[in-house]
């Protein structure tokens, strides 16, 4: 329950970030290497087809370093949701409009919530 939505929100942010920086950088190897094509100067062409192929390849390895990294976040992220999971203090996961989006079994015994309630509104009940 808890570590199911600590981790959509955390690995969302993370892969979107890393899919914006290769994102760029494949475009640019297209542009290049379509710049490559249309050249009439061969010497041109191989210099941009040897740029076009050096983005590819950058692009290669930030997808391998963000996904290695990611790969390490959610392992981190499944640690952690199992703590706060099975914590004996209450404790709750919240949306940025408030609404809390995951709570641990302390807190279900300790205050009173139902579905689309805002973390605000369980406290103002205390």
């Amino acid at each position: 329950m808890g570590d199911s939505a600590l981790s959509v929100n955390l690995l969302g942010q993370l892969v979107q970030a890393d899919v914006a920086k290769i994102g760029r950088v494949l475009v640019s190897a297209v542009l290049v290497g379509g710049l490559g094509l249309l050249s009439p100067i061969f010497p041109v062409t191989l210099a941009l087809a040897t740029a076009s192929l050096s983005l590819l390849v950058l692009g290669l390895v930030l997808f391998a370093i963000g996904w290695r990294n990611n790969r390490k976040q959610r392992l981190a992220l499944t640690i952690v949701g199992e703590f706060i999971e099975n914590d004996a203090t209450p404790s709750f996961v919240v949306l940025n409009d408030g609404e809390i989006n995951s709570i641990n079994q302390a807190a279900l015994a300790k205050f009173v919530t139902s579905a689309g309630t805002t973390f605000a509104a369980v406290l103002h009940g205390v």
